[in-house]
Order: structure tokens, then sequence, then C-alpha cells
């Protein structure tokens, strides 16, 4: 875990492809956010969640510390909650993650870290297309 590193989970999407609340859906016995935040925390030592306005998180154990933030604006895309999420981090590097992708792992996540390398940015691209979650700033 590295206490110049952040990492900001956007949890407040509505989960409309998954039918539901995206926070609390379950895969291996563990809710989303409880495995982003699990991967966040082996490489990170402060953890940010973005999350809708109203919105209710259960409460989790991560060892770094973990702040809510809100996102200004419901559902309004990822930007409004990056923006919101990236104020809010004191380290001077963060990580961008999604809480919905089950399988991040810290090894990608450390990977992304040591691309920056002096970069501003480490901006995934995939089929041509530049894929903000997650990144590295």
């Amino acid at each position: 875990m590295s206490q110049h590193v952040a990492a900001v989970v956007l949890a407040g999407g509505r989960g409309s492809r998954l039918g539901g609340d995206k926070v609390a859906a379950r895969v291996g016995g563990r809710t989303l956010l409880a495995r982003a935040l699990a991967a966040a925390a082996a490489v990170a030592g402060e953890l940010v969640v973005v999350a809708a306005p109203g919105q209710v998180l259960t409460a989790h154990d991560t060892p770094a510390p973990l702040r809510v933030v809100r996102d200004p604006e419901a559902y309004a895309g990822p930007l409004p909650g990056i923006v919101a999420g990236l104020d809010a981090v004191r380290a001077p590097v963060a990580l961008l993650l999604p809480c919905d992708h089950p399988f991040l792992r810290p090894t990608l996540l450390r990977a992304l870290l040591a691309c920056l390398d002096g970069a501003p940015v480490v901006l995934p691209r995939y089929d041509g297309r530049a894929q903000p979650l997650p990144s590295a700033a």
C-alpha cells in the first residue's frame, strides 16, 4: 500500500445494466464495491468512494482510511464523479476505478501506476477508444 496513491472508486451509477444497485450486487459472496475497495486498498493508502446523492452504502472493512463524497449531480455519467473524487483526494497520484469490475486486480493497478512514469495521466484504450476506468493520474 502506498501513501502517495489515492484510489477513487465511482459507485454512483444506476446499475441499470445489472438490474439494480450495483454496489450491493454480489460476485463470489462479496459485493462489487467491497471487491473494488479490496483491490484498491492493496495499492493505495487513501480510498475515496463517490456515491450518488442519497445513495446508501454498506460498511466496508479496509486497511486504508475510507471517505465517501457525493456526486454533485445524480446519474450524469462518470465525469462529475471523477471530478468530485479527484477534488477530494490528498495524495499526489490517483487511480480512477469503477465499482462494477468484479475482477479488478492489484496487479493491473500497479501496472497503471508504473505506466505514469512522469506522464500526467494513463488512459487505457480498447478497440481505438479511450477507456477512462480504470485509469491513473
